[in-house]
């Protein structure tokens, strides 16, 4: 025991390790959540402007309904805090109709005819 040495790891191999424990990472998180939420997630990381609150999101996307804007309401997309860039017709879908309180039922058929 007098004489052996400590065995000494490589640079080379520690980065290489961190590079491989990321790569798997990233493999398993697309697999959990699919690329397009993982790409999603990384893209809002970058984006420069607030999300909105959803209160006022949604305040003006009911707005949207009584006054028949159509294009605002279909077309127009908004970062929203939680929903990423979403149209009201899409957070509707994702958060539920009821979000529209009264209005829930126009907003279900609301975009309906309107050309892409």
């Amino acid at each position: 025991m007098k004489g052996k040495k400590a065995q000494q790891l490589n640079v080379t191999t520690i980065i290489i390790l961190i590079l491989a424990i990321l790569v798997l990472v990233i493999v398993a998180v697309s697999y959990a959540g699919g690329w397009a939420k993982l790409w999603a997630k990384i893209a809002s990381m970058f984006q420069q402007t607030a999300p909105e609150e959803r209160t006022a999101f949604i305040e003006m996307c009911k707005n949207r309904l009584v006054f028949g804007d159509k294009i605002g309401f279909c077309k127009d997309t908004h970062n929203v805090a939680g929903l990423g860039n979403v149209t009201c017709e899409q957070a509707g879908k994702i958060l539920g109709w009821d979000i529209y309180g009264d209005q829930s039922d126009k907003a279900k058929t609301f975009c309906e005819g309107l050309e892409e």
